[in-house]
């Protein structure tokens, strides 16, 4: 597994991105949900979903927007694109091999949320 953050999240910090993993993943994602307030939803929509399929890999691309909930201010939000290209594993299930995460201008974006809720 390897994650492209946007450009520039990856200039902002070359070092963490450098060696990010799936271990990073898993810590970020229960970082995140540990400090949304309990009963509210963290939103993801995805959009404009297209597939290019091969045999044994595809590419997924989609637009995203993320809104996280909290108690004392408006939600924040998250907007850009994301690219997956996806392989089979050992037991045929499709997991995610490379992920590029593409910026909205004047928007934050996944990458930034990974980088708020990394210790």
């Amino acid at each position: 597994f390897s994650f492209l953050p946007t450009s520039l999240a990856l200039s902002s910090d070359p070092a963490l991105w450098a060696s990010w993993n799936v271990d990073d993943e898993f810590r970020y994602f229960n970082n995140l949900v540990t400090r949304v307030p309990e009963g509210l939803p963290i939103t993801l929509l995805l959009s404009e979903e297209q597939y290019s399929p091969s045999i044994d890999s595809t590419i997924y691309t989609a637009k995203y927007f993320i809104s996280i909930p909290n108690l004392t201010s408006d939600p924040e939000i998250y907007e850009g694109s994301l690219k997956f290209y996806m392989i089979t594993d050992n037991q045929l299930a499709w997991v995610i091999h490379y992920w590029e995460d593409i910026s909205k201008e004047n928007s934050s974006s996944w990458s930034d949320l990974k980088i708020e809720n990394n210790p």
